[in-house]
């Protein structure tokens, strides 16, 4: 979870059920996308889902061209 709510995402999601074993919060989205992306890859068939505002979006948008994704 990143960004200003991301302290927020991960309680929500910790209340629906998710493992917080398996959750981490990074405040820099450069940072938050490189850490999922690295665990990603590392698990056969596994996705990177990103669930951002519209806001959030434009950000990571750029982020993630920056780093040829």
């Amino acid at each position: 979870c990143s960004g200003q709510r991301g302290y927020d995402m991960a309680l929500r999601l910790k209340y629906a059920g998710l493992d917080t074993k398996i959750m981490m919060v990074e405040d820099d989205f450069k940072k938050a996308f490189s850490k999922g992306l690295e665990y990603t890859l590392k698990i056969k068939g596994c996705h990177l889902y990103i669930l951002p505002t519209y806001t959030a979006m434009l950000k990571i948008g750029k982020i993630i061209n920056q780093l040829g994704y």
